[in-house]
């Protein structure tokens, strides 16, 4: 065994140990940090079992392309290659929606925080320039839409919508802010749940169009 195979290896071996622990960690600060007076969250990917899910699941799909091109490559245009490349493209199609999702919940509110003032009950949203602040007796209703439970990492992603009384809304991507987190920050309030094949935001309509003609 060469060195550069046994630090892989190793490498390999300190992943499978250290991000299990690393998540673990992050779960039970997070559980400390909800408990606390007033809850502070903001999105770092890098502790989302979530985001490393769906970085694993879109090199598996890039894989998949890389292997269509060199089945081209080698076989040439044949009905084997057609059909073996054609089974390797949908495939791997259905690999990128948990990226595209993230992108576009990243560019909504990665950089964002929320803020919840339990003694005041006030929540705080601040995104770039965005400042918004409303107490929790202003929430007239709830809205969740999660997408359905068998879209391997695509499954990780939902949002919220919170309807105030003065007509304002405010959306919330799971990256900040998800199921566990509200129901332990927000008190009973009126509710409802949609279930989507993806959770794609109202405002995306270009990866809607591209990945639903044939996941409805």
């Amino acid at each position: 065994m060469s060195s550069a195979t046994g630090a892989g290896i190793l490498a390999l071996l300190l992943l499978i140990v250290a991000l299990p622990l690393l998540i673990s960690t992050d779960e039970y600060f997070r559980n400390q940090k909800l408990a606390q007076p007033v809850v502070h969250l903001i999105y770092r990917p890098w502790r989302e079992m979530s985001f490393w899910w769906t970085l694993l699941q879109t090199f598996y799909g890039l894989a998949l392309l890389a292997g269509a091109v060199l089945t081209t490559i080698k076989l040439g245009i044949d009905p084997f290659a057609f059909v073996l490349n054609t089974v390797l493209l949908l495939v791997a199609w259905r690999c990128f929606p948990a990226i595209c999702l993230w992108w576009a919940y990243w560019q909504w509110d990665g950089r964002a925080s929320l803020r919840f003032d339990r003694a005041r009950k006030e929540i705080t949203y601040t995104n770039r320039e965005i400042n918004f602040s409303f107490s929790v007796s202003e929430i007239e209703r709830f809205v969740r839409c999660t997408p359905t439970a068998t879209r391997a990492a695509s499954a990780g992603y939902s949002y919220a919508i919170l309807y105030l009384t003065d007509a304002r809304e405010l959306l919330v991507t799971s990256l900040l802010c998800d199921a566990i987190d509200w129901l332990s920050v927000l008190p009973v309030v009126k509710a409802e749940a949609i279930t989507r094949r993806f959770a794609w935001l109202p405002t995306d309509s270009n990866f809607k169009k591209f990945f639903n003609p044939f996941s409805r």
